[in-house]
């Protein structure tokens, strides 16, 4: 039995032809005119081919009509699996079976990610993890922009301002302030989205003692207003609060500030701007 069969049809008349020249000793291989199919079976018992390249230099495997560069097919539940001795690195598969410790498997119109160990999926960039789903189906996004961002003083006299230290305004550190991807500048006071989405905004302001005569504060997006608005005309006590939350949806580059009333004051440790990338 031969171990590699080149075979044109089924009698096995061959489409390759090895002739010598009379010139030299060189080898050379000689087609016939026309479209030919080309069918390489590759095994000790080969039964049927193996691999077919047609003349559309198309290539199959486990079939003799590639409808694609590359065509795979396998009436097994294996399919196709990329492995080394004791684990799957990728398997693609019809049905669920007990092989391998994970491998992707279409599962009607869907593409299911299967993890047997009960470990995480993680998906990466660059040796980064970007996002995990754990094995309780909980799904975290570590990279996701957001931030929050505390200040400490601002005089309740003046014109009405942008809060940033652009205009000497203070922030404070050491509690749980973050700046995930740096999309926020606290010179400036602005945060600028990254992506297109939906973005939750906050703010909390409390009252410095019983400094200012008045409450006004607003979230300003690209400059302008939005629906985000805290006001009261007189202060009846000291320390009084006030929060703002709401919703937007953002192209890439809008950015967000918050606008505070010329007889507003703020007290330190206790007031803060925030945000968080909703998807």
């Amino acid at each position: 039995m031969s171990k590699v069969k080149i075979q044109g049809n089924a009698s096995g008349t061959g489409v390759v032809t090895l002739t010598a020249p009379n010139t030299n000793t060189d080898r050379t291989i000689t087609l016939p005119d026309g479209d030919i199919s080309l069918g390489v079976g590759i095994d000790d018992n080969a039964t049927s081919t193996a691999i077919t390249i047609d003349a559309s230099e198309n290539v199959g495997i486990g079939t003799t009509s590639p409808s694609t560069p590359l065509s795979w097919y396998s009436a097994s539940a294996n399919g196709l699996a990329i492995a080394d001795a004791s684990y799957s690195i990728l398997a693609l598969q019809d049905t669920d079976d007990t092989t391998y410790t994970s491998y992707l498997v279409q599962n009607g119109g869907n593409m299911d990610i299967y993890n047997r160990a009960a470990g995480v999926i993680k998906f990466s960039n660059n040796n980064a993890e970007r996002m995990r789903i754990d094995s309780a189906g909980r799904v975290t996004m570590p990279y996701q922009p957001g931030f929050k961002a505390a200040w400490t003083s601002r005089s309740a006299t003046g014109s009405g301002r942008i809060l940033s230290t652009n205009a000497s305004d203070t922030v404070t550190t050491g509690r749980d302030e973050y700046n995930t991807g740096s999309h926020f500048s606290t010179a400036t006071g602005r945060f600028t989205a990254p992506v297109a989405g939906t973005y939750l905004l906050g703010f909390h302001g409390m009252r410095n003692g019983t400094n200012g005569s008045a409450l006004e504060c607003r979230i300003k997006k690209n400059g302008g207003y939005m629906w985000a608005r805290a006001y009261q005309g007189v202060f009846d006590q000291a320390h009084q609060y006030w929060s703002i939350v709401t919703t937007t949806k953002c192209a890439a580059g809008d950015y967000f500030q918050v606008y505070i009333g010329p007889s507003t004051s703020i007290y330190n440790d206790d007031t803060y701007f925030y945000g968080h990338l909703l998807g």
